[in-house]
């Protein structure tokens, strides 16, 4: 991890958060074999549900303040207090809860960590310098195929992968929504491209 944290690529949050969740799912890998030869396949599979996604869990936590250190000279040293703290309370609190017999308590600060790891993960993108090249590339192949109404009777629509398209069984015809190729802002069948030359919301060239 720490060659990973010195490298070039290492220049965002999500960064420290894949790197950190890899070398964690790693390591409990490696751990859940021996966990798996003494205790058997009940061990294994109970480890699969809990265990080795806390692990992923708290290599994520400890990769999020790794990233902010990397791209936070002034705050460094506390950041990387945190990288290294929070995962070590979060594992600490967990096996201390099953050594008590409290499983149910345990799983309650399990799924707590999911959400403190989900916001971390939306706190990541929202501060990713590439988000906005990302962002217009996948947002309108999601559209797509996500349900939507039909842009000329509102009725519900359903997307043919065969055809790339999405089909309105009410007016027999496809339902033609384009997108900005740069921002992602979806056009209605009235605005297709060869009535506008940019995109009212960017205003990037899109002929």
């Amino acid at each position: 991890m720490l060659r990973a944290y010195r490298s070039s690529e290492f220049d965002e949050i999500m960064d420290g958060m894949v790197y950190s969740a890899t070398a964690a799912l790693g390591f409990a890998t490696v751990e859940n074999v021996f966990y798996v030869l003494s205790g058997g396949l009940q061990t294994g599979i109970l480890r699969a549900i809990l265990s080795v996604p806390g692990h992923g869990l708290n290599g994520s936590m400890m990769g999020y303040y790794l990233g902010r250190a990397k791209l936070n000279e002034a705050r460094r040293n506390g950041l990387l207090l945190r990288a290294v703290a929070v995962p070590i309370l979060f594992h600490w609190i967990w096996d201390s809860l099953l050594v008590i017999d409290l499983g149910l308590v345990a799983v309650l600060v399990y799924i707590v960590q999911w959400v403190i790891t989900f916001r971390m993960m939306r706190d990541a993108v929202a501060r990713s310098p590439y988000k906005e090249q990302v962002y217009p590339i996948i947002l309108p192949f999601l559209r797509e195929r996500l349900p939507q109404d039909c842009p000329y009777c509102r009725h519900p629509i359903r997307y043919i992968p065969e055809r790339h398209r999405s089909y309105c069984d009410t007016c027999k015809r496809y339902a033609s929504y384009r997108f900005c190729p740069f921002c992602g802002k979806d056009f209605k069948p009235f605005l297709s491209w060869g009535e506008i030359s940019f995109c009212p919301r960017c205003g990037n060239n899109i002929q």
